[in-house]
């Protein structure tokens, strides 16, 4: 994990500074800046590789220079004679240009100059965040998106409908107003003497043709390759082991020892089949396994420190608890963490999945089948601001890559998940917490070629249920199942789903000291007309309780203003 910053005009070291105060989390190791007529960059490093002067960037490559943050794991099959991915990625792109993009392996946010052109690139699922603000004089952009020298926090209204309505905020807007993200797959190339833009996707050139034969050798083949890929830099490494199909395939490939996993209190059995299961392959594996036990004091202890990690709510009601995690995996020596985020959104893993009708556009569905209803949003109190279904589809049309779409209409809406709530909600948290700890995130199963692989594997064969009695229709996973058999343990094989969370239920209606706190924080004042926005009165949902404590919680320390 590193940080990069940047502004599109030249000799401004002591901005650059700033920036870079904003990102030293993100990378502990060291810290370097370089400048010329048109451009400024400074960056942060987390040294993966160990070697810290070989890694120090801007890395300059003949009259080129570039600022990375991310990991390349196919790098030497361009360039063999580079140790350092960093090193290769600025070759490719000084002799190919963006093109170079398309073929690498990993995860990537990354500002690249040459002869008074700019590229601004995020890998193709988005893992790595790239915030951006338009000034007068150009660009201004950062791993952070409090390093971007603004000087008020305005919320934006479409996008407060977009986090009321999914819990996250999909494309390339933010809650900031005027403040903007790089999308999945997005590269801006940006003249600095013109100041003209051209936006392209590392995905314009790939669709998904959903004509292949299943072999459970290639999958297996396919699914070890791409998590074993993952594996450089000397650095520690940590798996979060939850006890699902996905993390456990992450960590039988792998090979690595060390595991993590939450428990949590009350203990409620059905809330920790999970932390059980983890428990059973790690004794069988022999890992070095961790326990963190979540409680609803120390989860309400770290709510806050999350948000400001965070740099944006994200809901999920478990967020505090893997903030929590994450400092367990960071206190434990781990520099890089495992997970296997993705795999519900690339097999079928939901029971959403099963939800999906056959309209003839994916976001229509996707906007059906997984936009909260209104009993269940945070409570506006002037209507016109609530998004409707064609606000959504046509916000999505403006940004969305899809070309990538086939004749497949569930694959489809899998691929819209995984460039929105995948990219927004499970990879942005782990970046934003793992960072705040010095730590780097990999997701082994987001390879472009295994996922594509499994992509162009029609859903009908996905959604197969062998067990309609003990499976709900949509989370089977008989793709990822009958090719690991025999390979993973039964009882991860035969296990049903029952997800990563906090036991609500017992903490929000039985906790009552955790309740109070809880609604206290959402209903505390703001002093602006943030406060008269929604009915704070309401906010008691499974889903409206967490989100507003977490929103209001970012208001406060933001300064938020309409």
């Amino acid at each position: 994990m590193c940080g990069i910053n940047g502004i599109t005009e030249g000799n401004q070291l002591a901005r650059i500074y700033r920036m870079m105060e904003h990102t030293k989390r993100r990378g502990p190791d060291g810290s370097s800046t370089w400048t010329n007529h048109h451009v400024s960059f400074g960056h942060n490093l987390l040294a993966i590789y160990g070697d810290i002067g070989q890694s120090l960037q801007p890395y300059q490559y003949k009259d080129s220079v570039l600022i990375f943050n991310g990991a390349i794991y196919n790098h030497k099959q361009f360039y063999p004679e580079y140790e350092i991915d960093t090193h290769a990625v600025a070759k490719g792109l000084y002799h190919f240009g963006p093109k170079f993009l398309r073929e690498l392996e990993g995860m990537w946010a990354l500002a690249f100059y040459k002869d008074g052109k700019l590229i601004l690139a995020r890998d193709h699922f988005g893992v790595k965040p790239l915030f951006y603000r338009n000034t007068d004089k150009g660009m201004i952009f950062s791993s952070s998106i409090n390093a971007l020298e603004r000087k008020e926090t305005k919320l934006n209204l479409f996008a407060f409908a977009l986090y009321r309505q999914f819990g996250y905020v999909p494309g390339y807007l933010t809650l900031i107003d005027g403040t903007f993200k790089l999308t999945p797959g997005q590269i801006i190339e940006y003249d600095c003497q013109t100041k003209k833009k051209v936006t392209t996707n590392v995905w314009d050139e790939f669709n998904f043709v959903n004509d292949l034969d299943v072999s459970k050798e290639e999958f297996r083949d396919g699914l070890q390759e791409a998590i074993r890929k993952s594996y450089i830099g000397v650095r520690q490494r940590g798996i979060f082991l939850s006890g699902g199909l996905d993390s456990t395939s992450v960590a039988h490939y792998l090979e690595e020892k060390n595991t993590f996993t939450s428990r949590y209190e009350p203990q409620s059995a059905n809330f920790n089949d999970d932390a059980d299961i983890a428990q059973m392959m790690a004794d069988e594996y022999g890992f070095n396994h961790c326990n963190i036990n979540i409680t609803p004091d120390n989860y309400y202890a770290d709510l806050e420190e999350a948000m400001i990690a965070l740099e944006q709510p994200v809901f999920n009601k478990s967020t505090p608890s893997y903030f929590t995690i994450n400092r367990c995996l960071k206190d434990a020596g781990t520099i890089v963490t495992y997970s296997g985020d993705g795999g519900d959104e690339m097999y079928t893993g939901y029971i959403t999945h099963g939800r999906y009708s056959n309209t003839d556009n994916p976001f229509r569905d996707h906007y059906r089948a997984i936009a909260w209803k209104p009993k269940k949003r945070m409570n506006v109190l002037d209507q016109s601001l609530e998004m409707g279904e064609m606000a959504y589809v046509n916000y999505m049309e403006s940004w969305f890559p899809g070309n990538v779409f086939g004749d497949d209409h569930l694959n489809n809406c899998l691929f819209v998940e995984m460039l929105t709530r995948v990219s927004e909600d499970f990879l942005t948290r782990n970046d934003k917490f793992g960072s705040y700890f010095g730590m780097e995130g990999r997701f082994p199963l987001l390879n472009q070629k295994f996922y594509k692989y499994v992509m162009q594997i029609p859903s009908v064969i996905k959604m197969e249920n062998f067990e309609p009695d003990k499976y709900a229709n949509g989370e089977y996973k008989f793709l990822a199942r009958d090719s690991l058999k025999g390979i993973l343990p039964d009882y991860v094989i035969n296990k049903p789903k029952t997800g990563w969370s906090i036991p609500d239920n017992e903490w929000r209606k039985t906790q009552q000291e955790f309740r109070d706190k809880m609604v206290k924080r959402i209903r505390e004042p703001l002093g602006n007309k943030i406060d008269q926005l929604v009915d704070w009165q309401r906010a008691d949902g499974v889903k409206t309780f967490y989100a507003s404590a977490f929103f209001k919680t970012w208001a406060k320390n933001n300064n938020l203003t309409l």
